[in-house]
């Protein structure tokens, strides 16, 4: 009842916010992740029942335990309950989009970066990304062991992959990823390897020079010009991330899409530092994709060792 209640309340709260009704004193469901005690109890009786913990998440409930009559009760991902220590059952299959957001919280964006900047958290471009090296972002797609990296401006999911997929020179002479070899083998080459591929978002890459390390979290100049399904980390996500401490380092030089100049480019290695290099030297590669939010997975521990799985589209 708790569970239905809350999901039938925010469709209802909604529908009165488009319409110009919604009160003063009842609760916005738009824009939140979770609920404190006070607004669960004006959505639905709890009797003697307390909610423990909430999430919702693209117009539902996604998370949900439950204290009443000296029993704990917590949601299933197939929208039945377990209680006290009964494990959920079956394969449990979700949205990539909900999932992330019952494991990281923290990830929520309004389109204007992380709406509860963090330690664990960093804005870029209108979304909200991992910071740091948390051991549960995994994600098996298509042969290729990948790590969730958090939420786009426009709510795609980003993912990179685990390991280097290959190493190549950039391009012979210039640093315009456009024109580039790079571009040309993830999205051709790399691309032609994922099956499903159809889930991944094209979109445009920022390709915007800068001569120093820095840490920007925009990007306003020498934006790509044609859109592309693959692309690569930018020097500021990685420095944004936490570099060297966290999971977009490689353990050895890799490409960034960050430009020097027309014939420098940025790769960076956590040990040595960042660094720039002639195009036309071979480097490391890790491919960044883009997936559709509602794209359904498997969903496990996030592990390495029990990832989530896109095995519907791949291996």
């Amino acid at each position: 009842m708790i569970y239905s209640g809350i999901n039938n309340y925010c469709a209802t709260s909604e529908i009165k916010k488009q319409m110009g009704s919604l009160e003063a004193d009842e609760v916005d469901c738009s824009n939140k992740t979770t609920f404190t005690s006070e607004e669960i109890s004006k959505m639905v009786n709890l009797g003697n029942a307390k909610v423990e913990s909430v999430t919702y998440s693209n117009g539902r409930v996604t998370n949900l335990v439950v204290e009443s009559n000296s029993h704990i009760f917590t949601l299933c991902g197939d929208g039945t309950f377990v209680m006290d220590d009964e494990e959920c059952g079956g394969l449990v299959q979700l949205s990539i989009g909900d999932t992330l957001l019952a494991q990281f919280p923290e990830l929520a964006t309004t389109g204007n970066g992380c709406t509860t900047p963090g330690d664990n958290n960093y804005s870029y471009m209108g979304g909200c990304y991992t910071k740091g090296n948390p051991n549960n972002n995994y994600i098996w797609y298509s042969g290729f062991l990948w790590r969730i990296m958090g939420i786009n401006v426009d709510g795609s999911i980003r993912l990179v992959t685990d390991d280097f997929v290959t190493s190549i020179i950039y391009d012979e002479s210039s640093t315009n990823w456009d024109n580039s070899y790079v571009k040309q083998w993830l999205n051709n080459d790399f691309y032609g390897q994922l099956m499903g591929n159809d889930i991944i978002v094209e979109q445009i890459w920022c390709n915007e020079t800068t001569t120093s390390s820095s840490d920007r979290t925009t990007c306003t100049n020498n934006l790509s010009i044609e859109p592309a399904k693959v692309g690569l980390i930018t020097l500021d996500e990685y420095n944004l991330s936490g570099a060297g401490n966290s999971f977009l380092e490689g353990n050895e030089y890799q490409w960034t899409m960050t430009p020097v100049s027309n014939s420098y480019i940025w790769r960076v290695f956590g040990v040595l530092g960042n660094s720039m290099t002639n195009t036309d030297f071979p480097e490391n590669l890790r491919a960044v994709i883009n997936i559709i939010p509602d794209t359904i997975i498997n969903v496990n521990d996030g592990t390495s060792e029990l990832p989530h799985e896109l095995n519907q589209f791949g291996e």
